[in-house]
């Protein structure tokens, strides 16, 4: 008798690399900026900003204890240009909890209801600044306004201090198919034939059918 192994579950690993590496080049800056006037739909906690020599701008936001979710204390910036579904998108930030211990969730989601998500990270914070470099496709189509970078505040009472905020779309990922196409090298002999054909799919665009003599 034979068997057939068929997979019972499915996990996702996200793993934390202890790194400091720069920003890939190119792409299209979201943001406005870095001052607390740029996170217009902010709300639930207080808000500050100083200036630091090495670090420059920081915003500190101060979320008061025993709020019922944690999306009552939120930090948000307004993205202010286009995004498509399928572009890959990198957002950076310095972050620490000024409190011995924090958390907070990252997320860059849909404007208004239902308020879909492209990222949803969970960040546990020290007193230490760490740098947060996260990379992510789009999924779905925004027009300008209608998405925004934001950080849900109220998993405690806490204060969370942010600073070099970056965020850049790089547009959708490259084919892998070469631009003249694929095709049979049948050097000094005849090895086989390639032809186009049609399946009646109008998922693939072309199918080339591919025969060995």
């Amino acid at each position: 008798l034979g068997y057939q192994v068929e997979s019972i579950s499915q996990r996702t690993a996200i793993a934390t690399l202890q790194d400091n590496v720069a920003a890939p080049s190119g792409g299209l800056s979201l943001l406005a900026g870095n001052r607390l006037s740029n996170f217009t739909g902010s709300y639930g906690a207080t808000f500050s900003e100083r200036t630091d020599a090495l670090l420059g701008n920081i915003i500190r936001a101060v979320v008061p204890p025993d709020r019922p979710y944690v999306w009552d204390a939120q930090l948000i910036q307004p993205i202010n240009q286009a995004v498509q579904k399928g572009d890959i998108v990198f957002v950076e930030f310095l972050i620490r909890s000024v409190t011995p211990l924090g958390s907070v969730t990252l997320l860059f989601e849909q404007s208004g209801p239902p308020y879909s998500k492209s990222l949803s990270r969970g960040l546990s914070l020290t007193p230490n600044w760490v740098k947060v470099q996260a990379a992510f496709y789009a999924d779905a189509d925004y027009v300008s306004g209608a998405a925004r970078l934001g950080f849900h505040l109220a998993s405690q009472g806490q204060t969370v201090e942010f600073a070099q905020f970056l965020m850049r779309n790089y547009g959708p990922s490259s084919t892998l198919t070469p631009a003249e196409g694929f095709f049979v090298n049948n050097i000094n002999g005849v090895f086989g034939t390639m032809t186009q054909v049609s399946i009646g799919d109008p998922a693939f665009a072309q199918v080339y059918e591919l025969r060995t003599n």
